[in-house]
């Protein structure tokens, strides 16, 4: 299975702009979309590469405060 992708409709863009696709995707089992059924791909902005990173989120999930942590001098 393909995850649905926010941010952006591709993923990878020819430097002079003529050409887009979306040849970056993350594939999953169903088995695995049981476990985490609001989870999608996120694309990000590209910056050095012709392909737009990819990352996974899920939004159904609340892991709880962030845990802060301070360098002691």
């Amino acid at each position: 299975m393909d995850l649905p992708l926010h941010g952006r409709t591709f993923s990878w863009y020819r430097p002079d702009g003529t050409c887009k696709s979306r040849l970056d995707r993350i594939l999953i089992s169903s088995s695995w979309l049981n476990l985490w059924p609001y989870s999608f791909q996120r694309g990000l902005k590209r910056s050095i590469s012709d392909h737009c990173p990819i990352i996974l989120e899920d939004i159904g999930k609340d892991w709880g405060p962030k845990p802060f942590r301070g360098i002691n001098n």
